[in-house]
């Protein structure tokens, strides 16, 4: 049986976590990462997979055996300037 969860992009790097409003108190995400991970999970219908990551996130979890990780290409992200390397990853 095969269970489909949803799609998913990841990507790496510093995020600035930020509490504001004086009265009603939020919690606010800021970082480039986010805007590229949103950007990579976008993808995922282009490339008939499940979850795509970049080439940062490749670099830390390429040797572990139980994934198949495939490289897809260096794509041009919305509001990037450089292509970002993605691959897709699978469980072996």
């Amino acid at each position: 049986m095969n269970i489909r969860y949803g799609k998913a992009g990841i990507h790496s790097g510093h995020v600035t976590v930020a509490e504001i409003g004086l009265y009603k108190r939020g919690i606010e995400y800021l970082s480039d990462v986010l805007n590229t991970a949103a950007r990579i999970q976008g993808m995922c219908n282009q490339f008939e997979v499940d979850l795509l990551i970049s080439g940062e996130v490749y670099e830390y979890f390429s040797d572990i055996p139980d994934l198949k990780m495939k490289a897809i290409e260096n794509v041009q992200l919305k509001g990037k300037q450089q292509k970002v390397q993605i691959y897709s990853v699978e469980r072996n």
